[in-house]
């Protein structure tokens, strides 16, 4: 999981994404994503999205940043790909 520069660019093209247009709500549309909804700040209005970007960049909490790895620590490409031929060959 990004912790560094990688946030910040990440949040920086979210940003370019949706300042100066009205963002009424977020969530989850995808099921495969709902495991993941309690490392994230979730948002119902520009404003909260813009107040979970700063707090997401200022979070310093050991237990989240190791909970947010550990969650996507078996997310690397190559687990990904092995994953997907063995999906193929099965």
């Amino acid at each position: 999981m990004p912790e560094g520069p990688e946030i910040h660019r990440a949040a920086d093209t979210l940003a370019r994404a949706v300042v100066g247009r009205e963002l009424t709500g977020a969530y989850f549309a995808r099921p495969e994503l709902k495991p993941y909804e309690h490392l994230v700040y979730a948002a119902s209005s520009h404003e909260a999205f813009l107040r979970g970007v700063d707090a997401a960049l200022a979070e310093r909490d050991p237990d989240r940043v190791r909970a947010r790895r550990a969650s996507v620590e078996d997310s690397t490409w190559d687990r990904i790909a092995q994953r997907v031929a063995q999906i193929l060959s099965d």
